[in-house]
């Protein structure tokens, strides 16, 4: 009996050993930052299959700031009980709160530095039984994130995760999050979301926008805007339309791209039929 539950558990570990080799990053009262090693992604009784060689776009120098804009454009909502088709969930909220971003970009930005091809990052915020947790990496120009607890318990699996639709705004940066490539096929039915990380990172913060605006005001604040101010700010305005424009023209063909790889990339995974 004890002979059996030992080979038992020596499966066990060798199908999960591959996640369990984590190494701490960052601890604080607000979170923590893993790195996890999946060379080699063998069996396990949740997550079948051959094995699969992981190999990320690490170690990258990826600015705090992307990563930001990253986690603060994410939003969560329930799918519909009634099947309708809703991407984004019903009343998608923010995933993230200002507290939490602040904790995760720079931690994050940490990890992906150290990271290795065969790392991805794990990200955890909250403690007890309200608890936040996912997994990231890069590959190419493509970030892909994905949770595995959204508030509950981080000691035992999160049964509600099915409900769960993961979206990101703007929503001209999410790309398909069909895994073009077999090693990218990791925990299938979370939720997930893919983004063109560089473009994004392109984009203009919130105090970017109009810096014209941050001219103090008179005390008042019911002065009426003189000719040169207007000028100034549709000037602005204009340059941030411009840009904007340029980069959805940069994610479409980003988009056509990533979509001519995919068919290639499952065709070389199919086997061939012997003669």
């Amino acid at each position: 009996m004890l002979a059996g539950i030992i080979v038992i558990s020596a499966f066990l570990l060798a199908g999960c050993g591959a996640f369990s080799d984590q190494t701490l990053v960052t601890d604080s009262t607000d979170g923590a930052v893993y790195l996890q090693q999946l060379s080699n992604r063998g069996t396990t009784m949740r997550y079948s299959g051959p094995l699969k060689a992981f190999n990320a776009s690490h170690p990258i120098d990826l600015a705090p700031d992307t990563l930001a804009k990253a986690f603060a454009g994410l939003s969560i909502g329930i799918y519909p009980s009634d099947g309708r088709s809703a991407p984004r969930g019903v009343k998608p909220t923010p995933v993230f709160s200002a507290q939490q971003v602040a904790f995760l970009a720079p931690a994050v930005a940490t990890a992906l530095k150290r990271a290795q091809p065969d790392h991805r990052v794990k990200f955890q915020v909250g403690n007890g039984s309200d608890v936040i947790d996912g997994t990231l990496y890069i590959d190419g120009p493509v970030l892909h994130l994905a949770f595995n607890h959204y508030h509950s318990p981080a000691d035992r699996r999160d049964e509600h995760l099915s409900i769960y639709a993961l979206s990101f705004e703007p929503q001209d940066f999410q790309l398909p999050s069909d895994a073009p490539q077999t090693w990218m096929e990791i925990e299938p039915d979370l939720p997930r979301v893919a983004l063109a990380y560089q473009l994004l990172a392109k984009l203009p913060s919130a105090l970017q926008l109009v810096p014209a605006l941050a001219h103090p005001l008179p005390a008042s604040g019911s002065a009426p805007q003189t000719a040169d101010s207007s000028t100034a700010i549709k000037t602005v305005v204009d340059k941030q339309a411009q840009e904007l424009e340029a980069l959805r023209a940069e994610l479409d063909a980003l988009k056509k791209q990533l979509n001519e790889q995919e068919p290639k990339a499952k065709s070389k995974a199919k086997p061939k039929l012997s003669p």
